[in-house]
């Protein structure tokens, strides 16, 4: 009876409210710069399997699920769900002005998929530190364009921030092993609130382990001195 309450609960909540608890999470941690990261990564679905559709030489389905997180707490601020496919970039800007609107970002990264001088210009607009590496490295600076782009390829970056975006990557690998790589919904609707739920469900996740491991290493510190 109880799973069938949460079930109908869990049906009727809309993604705006679901994303107002995501939004909840990251004023929680208390985070007071967001060093954000940008990624995308696709979810299957569908009832037809892997074999079968490879076989029958069918168009595989999937969703897309951009996030923006912040990098040092590995906590997920915002997300956007497409079932089209459409270019990472597209997502870059929403995602960024979304985040900054709850906490101020310092710094962002996000790799080649999202080089483009409009994204350089949105960070630079909300005075926020952009490192994506420009696409075509052995292109000449004077045949790159963009003043952003230009710059990246004639100073460089700081690398070991820039390798922070790895952790999008892990946390991608986290939800996926959690609650696998595909979604089981039909609707569009229920797939997006799906996908918000594991989104929700994996910061609780971490917010827990960090607690847990705090407690850990207090208990091993007092009681084994």
């Amino acid at each position: 009876m109880l799973r069938i309450i949460i079930q109908k609960a869990a049906a009727r909540l809309d993604t705006v409210v679901l994303q107002k608890i995501l939004e909840s999470f990251v004023i929680h941690v208390r985070i007071k710069n967001v060093f954000a990261g940008i990624d995308a990564t696709g979810f299957g679905h569908g009832q037809s399997s892997y074999c079968y559709t490879k076989r029958a030489k069918l168009r595989r389905k999937f969703v897309k699920l951009s996030i923006c997180a912040d990098m040092k707490k590995q906590i997920i601020c915002t997300v956007k769900i497409r079932h089209r496919q459409r270019h990472d970039g597209i997502d870059f800007e929403p995602l960024l002005k979304k985040t900054n609107s709850i906490l101020p970002i310092d710094t962002i990264v996000a790799d080649k998929g999202y080089d483009s001088e409009k994204n350089h210009v949105a960070a630079s607009n909300l005075g926020i530190t952009s490192i994506i590496p420009p696409r075509y490295a052995d292109v000449p600076v004077y045949k790159t364009r963009g003043h952003y782009r230009k710059m990246l390829k004639r100073k460089g970056y700081d690398h070991k921030s820039y390798h922070q975006r790895n952790k999008t990557e892990t946390i991608f690998s986290v939800i996926k092993r959690m609650f696998g790589d595909n979604v089981t919904s039909r609707k569009i609707s229920t797939q997006n609130r799906e996908l918000m739920y594991r989104v929700i469900t994996y910061n609780v996740y971490r917010i827990t382990r960090d607690c847990l491991l705090i407690l850990y290493d207090f208990y091993t510190a007092f009681f084994h001195r």
